[in-house]
């Protein structure tokens, strides 16, 4: 009998392990799902910054460009205001530069708003394409991406991998 006991104790401890190791395996393969601050993601990723400045030096170029003609244009208005007889030559050569300012100042501005949207395009495809990576390497099922308009309305803080999503793309941006 004491064999027969031992025998349904050893049969129960094998099925107790088996059990215990699919349990652990599920956990193991079980995806997860994680979420990350958009906006932080966008605003600490070291490409972003560096496309910040490349922005930031050309349009103080353009801006620098205009304040000089507009200067110019300025010190001509105030000569022509101050003499007596202006030729229609002169008014018309001023009206044609201040044409040219406001249409540069325009089209500047224009190239400004396409390179900023060029540049957010190529920081949130590598940011997307980072993220999908890092899912797979990391076996989540989601990674969501909260901003103040989505439509989560809670997340538990213990899923937020911003931080860690930060460290992970910026590294690889820097090739390490």
């Amino acid at each position: 009998m004491e064999k027969k006991a031992l025998g349904v104790k050893l049969i129960l401890v094998q099925v107790i392990i088996l059990v215990s190791i699919i349990i652990g395996y599920e956990m193991l393969m079980r995806k997860k799902t994680v979420y990350v601050d958009s906006a932080r993601v966008f605003n600490e990723f070291r490409m972003k910054k560096e496309l910040e400045n490349n922005f930031n030096s050309i349009q103080m170029e353009r801006k620098n460009y205009l304040d000089s003609v507009e200067l110019r244009l300025k010190l001509t208005g105030q000569r022509i205001n101050e003499s007596k007889t202006v030729s229609d030559g002169i008014l018309a050569d001023f009206d044609m530069q201040k044409e040219e300012f406001f249409k540069r100042k325009q089209e500047f501005e224009e190239m400004d708003n396409s390179l900023m949207k060029r540049y957010n395009d190529q920081i949130w495809d590598r940011i997307h394409q980072y993220a999908k990576e890092y899912g797979a390497h990391k076996r989540y099922a989601y990674i969501f991406g909260l901003t103040e308009a989505s439509s989560i309305l809670y997340a538990n803080e213990g899923e937020d991998i911003t931080q860690e999503f930060i460290k992970v793309i910026n590294s690889k941006y820097e090739g390490r």
